[in-house]
């Protein structure tokens, strides 16, 4: 056997038995059972001053003297569909935002809260789940300076249309659209 020979017999080995120790983990932790009962729930949202346990709020003061404004909130979107649906919302403020939710009540009157996320500018979105006639939204925001703001809006809920239609709407838009480059 030459000494090549016998390096290489030397790497198979190791390589064998590094995936006859891995293999043999895998198989001991599919086994592992975890017991979720014993874990607590994570708090519900609040909507006062704190966010989790520590302050997000700048306090006012003399460093920040001037008075600003509290946000004011405007929802874009004006109609919705049945299934999800993206909310965008304005909030304007002099201020930077630091918190924005919508509340709304789903299906099995469940109240349901989501996150706004900044898209660009002043505009938010969030994602709510629509059924017919009309989804009530309830927009909370609130600046680093603690000024904030509520908004409840009323929008139609439309059913959602037949999947042919989507087919056929998505393949006309796709059509023009083609037409309009040549």
């Amino acid at each position: 056997m030459t000494k090549t020979n016998f390096y290489r017999g030397g790497q198979t080995c190791l390589f064998l038995m590094l995936i006859l120790i891995l293999g043999h983990l895998t198989f001991l932790g599919s086994n592992v059972k975890v017991n979720a009962q014993n874990f607590l729930p994570p708090p519900p949202p609040t909507f006062d001053n704190k966010i989790g346990n520590e302050e997000k709020v700048i306090p006012n003061s003399k460093q920040y003297s001037s008075q600003f404004q509290p946000p004011k909130i405007d929802v874009i979107t004006k109609e919705l569909r049945q299934g999800k649906n993206v909310i965008r919302i304005s909030v304007t403020s002099e201020a930077q935002i630091n918190y924005c939710k919508i509340k709304y009540f789903k299906q099995d009157a469940t109240l349901k809260t989501v996150d706004c996320v900044k898209d660009h500018g002043m505009t938010y979105k969030g994602l709510i789940d629509a059924k017919p006639p009309y989804q009530i939204l309830e927009v909370h925001a609130r600046d680093v300076y603690g000024d904030s703001a509520s908004s409840v809006k009323r929008l139609n809920v439309f059913p959602q249309l037949p999947i042919q239609d989507q087919i056929w709407n998505l393949l006309s838009g796709l059509m023009a659209s083609m037409r309009s480059i040549v």
